[in-house]
């Protein structure tokens, strides 16, 4: 059940205009686990399946059966929503820090953060780029848009809809998937696995090699994801305390149960 609450939010997020859906993996202390285990889906594919159900079968709930109710109260309420998801990051950064502390002492290796947060703004900057309608895309572009896919799935604070719009696929993107058309959906299938089979290993391989560095590097990325979460102007009136009140008791709450699970 935990798991599944998790992808359930890890699903939300994804539908966040210019938010990583997997940096919620990353605030729950998940993402290490779920790496290893595509990874070793070919190797031990009942354990993977076992261990990702319920992630997976959270984040369809997140992403296809909530949709319609978050997209109502994006419409209605998006300064509640942006705040509340907000402190419900807040609440797992001392869990975060507690574990980079205790994975290594080596404070050079805080130059990683540094490098992927940066990298992630100067993304966010780039949010409002949106290049010309390709009309003809072909295999091996659309080859190419798999491995843009499986980057910005896999690396948390690299948002899908950013990458899409600057190399002028976002439009294919969704008509493709629309309209069902396999001649797209297909090879981009194919090159997202692939492509997510390989960093999945190669993220798994840096880990084992230096944890506090990777973890911070791929804590950077997630962290430059928090300005995407303001949606809207903010305006201090009573929904807006509100959602502070309940903003910090999530915070609170989700603080508590990390360092329980600890």
């Amino acid at each position: 059940m935990n798991n599944f609450l998790i992808g359930l939010l890890t699903g939300i997020a994804g539908l966040l205009p210019g938010v990583s859906g997997s940096a919620i993996l990353v605030f729950f202390g998940k993402y290490k686990e779920i790496l290893e285990n595509v990874y070793s889906f070919v190797k031990h594919p009942l354990k993977s399946v076992k261990y990702l159900l319920p992630f997976g079968l959270g984040i369809f709930m997140g992403m296809f059966l909530l949709s319609n109710v978050l997209t109502i109260l994006l419409n209605k309420h998006i300064l509640f929503m942006s705040i509340l998801f907000i402190f419900l990051i807040l609440g797992t950064i001392p869990s975060m820090i507690n574990n980079v502390t205790r994975s290594s002492s080596n404070k050079k290796d805080v130059i990683y953060f540094f490098i992927t947060f940066i990298l992630g703004i100067i993304l966010l900057f780039l949010k409002g780029i949106k290049f010309s309608y390709i009309h003809d895309a072909s295999t091996i572009y659309v080859l190419l848009m798999g491995v843009v896919l499986a980057i910005s799935t896999v690396i948390p604070g690299i948002s899908t809809t950013i990458l899409f719009n600057i190399f002028g696929f976002y439009n294919i993107y969704l008509d493709s998937i629309k309209n069902l058309n396999f001649s797209i959906l297909l090879p981009l299938g194919i090159s997202f696995i692939i492509t997510t089979f390989i960093l999945s290993k190669l993220l798994t391989n840096l880990f084992d090699r230096n944890y506090s560095g990777t973890y911070l590097a791929i804590l950077g990325f997630t962290i430059s994801t928090l300005p995407a979460l303001i949606l809207t102007k903010i305006t201090f009136n009573l929904e807006f305390v509100l959602a502070i009140v309940l903003g910090i008791i999530i915070s609170l709450v989700v603080n508590k149960i990390l360092k329980r699970n600890a």
